[in-house]
């Protein structure tokens, strides 16, 4: 037996570590007198000399983002450019009302995009700009 998980703890005694598996727990745990740092305590007593580490989640450094590309951006945007199609996006929008919250936004997003690529072409350059300067 390699791994033993432990609610949000994770032991793996062929790497000698304890991982801590949310940043929530983490933040609870290194407050004394919590129930969550009596709990890393627990563990770190029964496994002496294991090293501690915090889960990090990996972030895909590819995935586009498109921050401030909201409904009412869309919406002034569509107004600008191309009033046609202005009642279908408020009818997808309308639609989208009835399905899970989390298919909403990038169904709508999709559609806008199709429509103004332009506008996706502009946030991959802006973004490669921004990151040119962060270096």
């Amino acid at each position: 037996m390699a791994k033993k998980t432990i609610a949000p703890i994770r032991v793996d005694a062929s790497k000698r570590t304890i991982t801590v598996m949310t940043k929530a727990f983490a933040e609870k745990a290194f407050c004394y007198g919590t129930q969550e740092y009596t709990m890393l305590q627990t563990v770190r007593n029964d496994y002496p000399g294991f090293e501690l580490v915090v889960r990090q989640i990996r972030k895909n450094s590819k995935q586009e983002h498109y921050k401030g590309l909201t409904y009412d951006f869309m919406r002034a945007y569509i107004e600008l450019h191309d009033t046609s199609v202005s009642e279908e996006f408020e009818e997808m929008v309308f639609i989208s009302k009835a399905h899970s919250a989390g298919l909403r936004y990038p169904t709508i997003k999709a559609w806008f995009l199709d429509h103004f690529p332009e506008v996706a072409d502009f946030w991959v350059e802006h973004t490669a700009e921004d990151e040119g300067e962060a270096a």
